[in-house]
């Protein structure tokens, strides 16, 4: 988590943390995915359309759960890896009042619902869909995946998240879902192609891309902390390496390791007879301060 201190020193042990957004906007095909810390306060947005290494003969969506529809819809960008391609025999009520809308196209293919738990990745899960023209958010039917593919549906605020089914064999399918706070809706982030190991593949690549970003940007959740001074102190102390410390319009980074030096040199400069030696030392290690 990064710390940033300002020097409001009046008020101790307040916590200001902005919601990370999954940014679910129609204009993105798959949409940041948020992730949440073990402290249930602490949040982070992966863009995904930035870090996942496009494969070819793969798409990667983001669905909406859906309660209301009774078929996955998505968006005419699926058809370049749909199977069994044919003419959509729907018509869709809720895009225009009361007018119905006509699907496009219906197909099969391999979705890979993209997990941030390493201990519990999303599977390859076959699934149909029909396409239509103008569509907000690609829409994944609950009704279908518990009615027709088996699904039990499994919406926590701890623990795993989504769709699980165990099948003839006893392996367990998963998709997993991600909570939106913003927008109050769960997405599914969806690496999808037409065959099983391109999907299998595709989904295992851009799981481990974030598990990387997670490992490697979680120090950067949105977060204002506000101390009194000497916790002010004790933390800069704690942490070590280069601290930033800013106010409304000034950044100002610190090496503490240099600090502490700086501080030992002083007080040798205070206890020896060789002071212009210390005073030297002092004069390097203040040298390696970097403020900007």
């Amino acid at each position: 988590m990064s710390l940033s201190l300002t020097g409001d020193t009046g008020r101790i042990g307040q916590l200001d943390v902005q919601r990370a957004r999954a940014d679910s906007a129609p204009d993105k095909s798959i949409s940041a995915l948020v992730v949440e810390y073990d402290n249930e306060i602490d949040a982070a947005a992966i863009d995904l359309q930035q870090i996942i290494i496009r494969k070819t003969g793969v798409v990667y969506m983001t669905f909406v759960l859906d309660t209301g529809c009774s078929t996955t819809l998505s968006s005419t960008e699926i058809h370049r890896v749909l199977n069994d391609m044919q003419p959509s025999t729907i018509r869709i009520r809720g895009f225009k009042g009361t007018q119905r809308e006509p699907g496009l196209k219906h197909g099969r293919a391999y979705m890979y619902a993209l997990s941030a738990d390493p201990k519990q990745p999303g599977t390859p899960v076959a699934f149909s869909v029909d396409t239509v023209k103008s569509i907000n958010h690609n829409l994944y039917s609950i009704t279908e995946a518990f009615e027709t593919q088996g699904f039990d549906v499994h919406l926590q605020h701890n623990g795993f998240s989504g769709l699980i089914k165990t099948d003839e064999n006893g392996n367990e399918q998963r998709i997993p879902a991600h909570y939106d706070w913003d927008s109050h809706q769960w997405l599914i982030h969806a690496a999808i192609a037409a065959d099983y190991n391109t999907v299998r593949n595709a989904g295992l690549e851009a799981e481990q891309r974030i598990a990387e970003s997670i490992d490697c940007n979680s120090t950067e959740a949105q977060e204002s902390v506000y101390l009194a001074l000497p916790d002010q102190i004790s933390v800069i102390v704690d942490r070590r390496g280069v601290v930033t410390m800013r106010d409304d319009d000034h950044i100002t980074s610190i090496d503490v390791d240099a600090l502490i030096t700086l501080v030992e040199a002083l007080n040798a400069a205070d206890d020896s007879e060789d002071s212009d030696k210390s005073l030297e030392l002092v004069a390097e290690n203040i040298s390696k301060f970097d403020t900007a």
